[in-house]
């Protein structure tokens, strides 16, 4: 009975380096996949729903032993995605998409060393936080937010390679996009109680408010000129005057209706609402000012006339300094 117990011991000690070799893989650094992103077009800014419609193509580079046979391989389309499913992969996903990211095209190449390289053409609708306080004269941040939806930090993690890096030419109506920039972050998901490498790519838009400035702005100041011209009828045409006042605020108030289509219901003011509000108020004053105009008239004729013939020139010219002052002072803070 006595020979068990070292015989026991014995084949312990030839597992310990089974144990110690399993703790060496549980302690191993994560993968690493070199990531490219080149944005080759963005189909659609949509202001109301704050969301951008853009197509990508997404690359990635990583090292896999056991698929080094001595030979290049390479597979396209369907292919790639079904080989690269049957190998190990990174899994990523756009973290801040508002639908399932539609795969386009597919390229998948093994090395003869087994350096795995797979790209991806996506189309993809993403989230966007949009700033609106300077609009139309804004600029916004477009973020592409990737990462593994499978391996946390502690298995894998991004390292992007700036060749790999590239904005395409991009052209829209109403933006110009340019300056693409990148950054990795660790993201903690409270669900899972764990932290996920994120590699998340960057654009600036550049709003171009040409399409604002004449069919808002440049018709705004051409209505409050009409509304201007009251100052020349009679003094005693206090209804006409009330007239062409009322019907001016209520073509303006249906303008700014229109613009406002296609943005967000947001609870603070742009910088087009408050050139509204500004008209508004133009407007509200040209009714008080004719009516203590009207009610002096009988006491004081001369000073009303001379108060009526000042209000002429007033607010025309009060009106577009006030705006200028607004649209500037929006531009130089931004």
């Amino acid at each position: 009975m006595t020979w068990r117990i070292p015989a026991a011991l014995a084949l312990l000690v030839s597992l310990l380096p089974d144990l110690s070799a399993a703790d060496g893989d549980v302690g191993s650094p994560p993968r690493k996949v070199i990531g490219g992103f080149n944005l080759t077009s963005i189909t659609e800014i949509a202001d109301a729903a704050q969301t951008f419609t853009a197509i990508c193509y997404v690359h990635r580079r990583w090292h896999d032993p056991a698929l080094a046979t001595g030979k290049r391989e390479v597979f396209l389309e369907d292919a790639a995605v079904e080989k690269a499913n049957d190998t190990w992969r990174p899994y990523i996903n756009f973290i801040n998409e508002t639908t399932a990211a539609t795969p386009r095209h597919a390229v998948l190449t093994i090395g003869a060393d087994g350096t795995v390289e797979f790209g991806q053409e996506f189309e993809v609708t993403l989230r966007a936080d949009f700033e609106l306080e300077s609009f139309p004269f804004d600029r916004q941040v477009l973020q592409f937010k990737i990462e593994s939806f499978a391996f946390p930090a502690s298995e894998m993690i991004f390292e992007p390679d700036p060749t790999k890096m590239k904005l395409g030419k991009i052209r829209l109506a109403q933006w110009a996009v340019s300056n693409l920039r990148w950054k990795t972050s660790l993201e903690r998901d409270e669900m899972e109680r764990d932290e996920y490498h994120r590699l998340t790519i960057s654009v600036d838009a550049v709003r171009k408010p040409g399409f604002y400035v004449w069919q808002a702005f440049v018709p705004l100041f051409i209505l409050f000129l009409i509304a201007s011209t009251v100052f020349f009828l009679p003094v005693e045409d206090l209804s006409d005057r009330i007239g062409v006042i009322t019907t001016s605020l209520l073509t303006a108030v249906a303008l700014s209706y229109t613009v406002r289509m296609d943005l967000p219901k947001i609870s603070y003011l742009t910088t087009i609402d408050k050139l509204f509000v500004t008209t508004y108020v133009f407007l509200g004053a040209k009714i008080l000012g004719m009516l203590f105009v009207r009610q002096i008239t009988e006491e004081n004729a001369a000073l009303a006339r001379k108060i009526d013939r000042l209000s002429r020139w007033t607010f025309p010219g009060a009106y577009p300094a006030t705006n200028t002052t607004i649209v500037l002072w929006i531009i130089t803070r931004g």
